[in-house]
């Protein structure tokens, strides 16, 4: 029976309730060596059909004994009725486990030591098991292992007594690990150990459901890929074409000529884009002229280099751009987007470079690499990797496919591999940055805003003396107050929307007179990181300036590492001052931290519990966590589920969002939160 209770006390604990009847739970070291099979990317992939376990260690924590196995190391766990695995990337020898019969009901937690360390200590940059052993001056791992797979040796292939050596050596060293985390974590002040620890907790059912989202992955249907991929690849062909037809009314026709003979000269180049736009670095090319005649009569010739111009310029590059002695004049697309003309060819061109760039990229970035994952998996299905220790917030990403930043154009490659009565179930957090920034701030207009449910951004406009807004002028709103929130400059967000200098402004004024006591709050907590900031034992001279740094800890026990940087050399000229804090990750820190870093990874850890352990079984079998993408997560079901069913989980997903996540928050901090939270799930059949 479901109980909201039940599953935010598991989240906490690290026990569902199936579990508490076991006690102590085990506490299984593992780790497994595998074959290096795959030809695309990481050759360990686990979903490329042909890598396989070759051998596996574990030890019970409490007891001496190592086990080394081969893939029969399932059999054990299976044998196992619950269980915390622990391990370094554990996610990894998990999909491992699985693929050779693992019950997944049986790991009741897992632990992963990456994530362990990096909870408390994240003022590292790398936490491999060789930089943690490095930081605690512990015996790194036997090279020997690597040298043999750098030469392309197959793990079946490397000595059994030496490969065995350093399986054991990984169960120590992660044992040695877990203990010296959980020795450190005790010696922490009381509070903070607690919301440590149950920070940890939860990211052990993160880390259950990252492997069940990667494992049931994202389907395709490669007959619409494949018609796609070919209208890319016209398209991408055209824009060539109407390309090069313009450079004849650009460029003289004897530099044309000399242009289009050059081999080595990249036409769509940003140094080519910028010389053709602004007149702006120059294409070099290079000819074969004749340099007299050698004694025996055959001609000598020595190779000229010149720079080629358009016959006459076509636009002014902005003051402020930043001119690169190797690419010119910026042509990204906020440049390009800054360009202000009414100059037919311009236009022309300019729409030609943005249809070219935007199949390229679909091609090379997209179409062309799902095309060879599907080969390489031999089956139609995306296995993306979803990680939480790329983004200084720990906000999940994605690599291997980036799949939370799917283009929408793509979205009938996967609408095409789901069963036209199949159901999506979406759950999205409405306004949750702006629901954190009310929390972390306590501005009184933004927290009655969204206790009243007011639209922030129509608030905003309303400053503005904007009663009726059009969606637009909405959007073009939105956009610049949440550039506004993570302390964005007006050139930079005018850059990064579209949006004037001047609108970008306004809007900003209305934001900070709306929400008036926001400036105080960054201004106020950067003073307060200011004054705490310390010389680390192991500092950096920037400039001549000893860098400091400050660990702080929100709430929720998430720790971040502030540091002084570089400030940009106009105050550095105003005030005398070389280093500070970035304002940037003022902002940011505190608000994405915990908006996306730490409330929507307890959402997913929550559903995992709630799916596996307190269910009904139909639900269990007949839906899958797919994706998460920001603050929104994705199920998928297939051709059993029913409309009863469909509302069910909708029901449990709004509950753990509004309910659940609250109720989590409270427990850590100690503290309610300033603000309800509103989670919109919506039904759909069908991708």
């Amino acid at each position: 029976m479901f109980s909201l209770d039940l599953v935010v006390d598991a989240v906490l604990t690290g026990r569902p309730y199936s579990a508490t009847a076991i006690a102590p739970l085990p506490n299984i070291v593992l780790d497994v060596e595998t074959t290096i099979r795959s030809p695309l990317g990481f050759q360990a992939d686990p979903f490329y059909p042909d890598n396989k376990i070759v051998m596996a260690g574990y030890g019970i924590i409490g007891q001496k004994n190592i086990h080394i196995r081969d893939a029969s190391v399932v059999d054990d766990l299976n044998l196992i009725p619950a269980y915390r695995l622990i391990g370094h990337n554990i996610k990894f020898d998990i999909h491992y486990l699985r693929k050779h019969g693992l019950e997944m009901r049986g790991m009741h937690h897992c632990i992963d030591t990456k994530a362990f360390m990096r909870i408390m200590h994240p003022e590292l940059s790398n936490y491999s098991l060789d930089s943690c052993c490095e930081y605690y001056g512990w015996e790194v791992k036997d090279n020997r292992i690597k040298e043999y797979w750098d030469k392309g040796v197959d793990t079946p292939d490397i000595p059994t007594d030496l490969l065995e050596e350093y399986q054991r050596h990984d169960v120590i060293v992660t044992t040695k690990l877990f203990k010296q985390l959980l020795k450190e974590m005790g010696e922490l002040p009381q509070d903070l150990s607690v919301k440590v620890l149950r920070r940890l907790n939860m990211k052990g059912f993160l880390t259950l459901a990252l492997q069940e989202m990667e494992w049931n992955g994202i389907p395709m249907d490669m007959v619409v890929l494949r018609n796609m991929t070919t209208e890319q690849e016209e398209e991408l062909a055209r824009a060539d074409d109407e390309y090069h037809d313009m450079l004849g009314f650009l460029f003289a026709p004897e530099d044309l000529k000399d242009i289009l003979a050059s081999p080595t000269i990249k036409i769509w180049s940003p140094r080519s884009l910028s010389t053709i736009l602004f007149s702006i670095g120059g294409i070099k090319v290079r000819t074969v002229e004749e340099d007299g005649i050698y004694k025996n009569g055959n001609r000598k010739t020595k190779t000229v280099t010149r720079l080629v111009y358009p016959i006459q310029k076509l636009c002014e590059v902005d003051p402020d751009a930043a001119i690169s002695p190797s690419t010119g004049a910026p042509t990204n697309k906020a440049a390009l987007a800054a360009i202000s003309t009414s100059d037919p060819v311009v236009m022309a061109l300019l729409q030609v470079i943005g249809k070219y760039r935007a199949s390229k990229k679909l091609l090379s970035t997209y179409l062309h690499p799902f095309f060879e994952m599907a080969q390489n998996y031999r089956e139609p299905v995306l296995h993306p990797t979803y990680n939480t220790d790329v983004a200084a917030t720990e906000r999940l990403s994605s690599s291997n496919p980036n799949g939370q930043n799917l283009p929408t154009i793509l979205a009938p490659i996967f609408c095409g591999a789901m069963p036209n009565t199949s159901p999506v179930i979406k759950g999205d957090f409405s306004q949750l940055e702006v629901c954190a920034l009310a929390h972390v701030s306590q501005d009184p207009q933004l927290l009655k805003d969204i206790r009243s449910g007011t639209d922030i951004h129509k608030g905003t406009g309303e400053t503005l003396g904007k009663f009726n807004m059009s969606e637009q002028e909405r959007r073009t709103i939105k956009g610049v107050n949440f550039g506004t929130i993570y302390d964005g400059k007006p050139t930079t967000i005018s850059a990064q929307t579209g949006v004037p200098k001047n609108e970008v402004k306004k809007i900003q004024k209305a934001f900070f007179n709306r929400y008036s006591t926001l400036r105080s709050y960054f201004d106020g907590f950067k003073d307060e990181l200011t004054d705490k900031l310390t010389v680390p034992k192991n500092y950096v001279v920037i400039d001549g300036q000893v860098q400091r740094t400050y660990l702080w800890r929100n709430d929720l026990g998430h720790g971040f590492l502030f540091k002084e940087e570089r400030v940009p050399q106009y105050i550095t000229e105003r005030t005398g001052q070389v280093l500070g804090i970035n304002p940037n990750k003022v902002a940011n820190y505190p608000i994405q931290g915990i908006a996306t870093g730490d409330w929507v990874l307890a959402y997913v850890a929550m559903l995992l519990v709630y799916q596996r352990w307190y269910d009904h079984e139909e639900i269990y079998a007949h839906y899958k966590l797919n994706s998460t993408v920001h603050d929104d997560v994705k199920y998928y079901g297939n051709l059993l589920t029913d409309k009863q069913s469909n509302l069910l989980l909708a029901e449990r997903m709004k509950e753990v969002g509004e309910k659940g996540i609250p109720a989590w928050h409270e427990a850590i901090s100690g503290n309610k939160l300033s603000i309800p939270l509103k989670m919109d799930v919506d039904i759909k059949i069908h991708w």
